[in-house]
């Protein structure tokens, strides 16, 4: 995977201002933070984005109220994974939520959910374009997982610790369709 993963490489947004340009640099360095911990230390991992980010563990009604929709956050995802948290976390960019997912093997999975696409959260590492379950998706090596974002709806989710492409295309069909599931009247979700 890694021959063809590094010749595939989309160039990073350029910045409008030199402040936006801080914050993006800013977001980088925390998220990447956060990306090369998460396979180590979860729980460490956590804790960079809860304190840079004033993130709070909520219940799905409490945050569907913060942010103003319903995250698309069922109790489980395939393979076993179930919810074990939901945070809100108040970035630069937006206010948007965080879920955590584990196993019984102790592996974790969080799913972003936020307005716009967040190119800069992963900084200089080589991205890949793909087609997952027919959806334009991003996608990131970190270390042997994947970080993926797609559009989901009206917002993005991105998708942290997938250990492979097929688990990446699981979850995004997984939850494209529970989106879909709980697209409210007037057509936000």
């Amino acid at each position: 995977m890694a021959a063809w993963w590094g010749s595939w490489v989309v160039g990073a947004c350029g910045s409008r201002s030199q402040n936006e340009g801080d914050e993006r640099g800013e977001r980088a360095g925390t998220f990447g933070g956060y990306l090369s911990e998460l396979g180590r230390s979860p729980q460490r991992a956590q804790q960079v984005l809860l304190t840079r980010y004033e993130g709070h563990l909520v219940d799905s009604n409490r945050a569907a109220r913060e942010v103003r929709f319903e995250p698309n956050a069922p109790e489980e995802l395939p393979n076993g994974f179930k919810r074990s948290g939901i945070y809100v976390l108040k970035m630069p960019c937006c206010t948007c939520t965080q879920t955590l997912y584990t196993d019984s093997a102790g592996d974790t999975i969080a799913i972003f959910e936020h307005p716009g696409e967040q190119q800069d959260w992963f900084g200089s590492r080589p991205t890949v374009m793909a087609q997952c379950h027919g959806k334009q998706t991003s996608l990131v090596q970190v270390r042997d997982q994947l970080a993926a974002t797609w559009k989901c709806g009206r917002r993005y989710l991105t998708v942290v610790g997938a250990r492979d492409i097929e688990q990446v295309g699981e979850i995004v069909a997984f939850l494209d369709q529970h989106g879909q599931a709980n697209t409210t009247e007037d057509g936000a979700t």
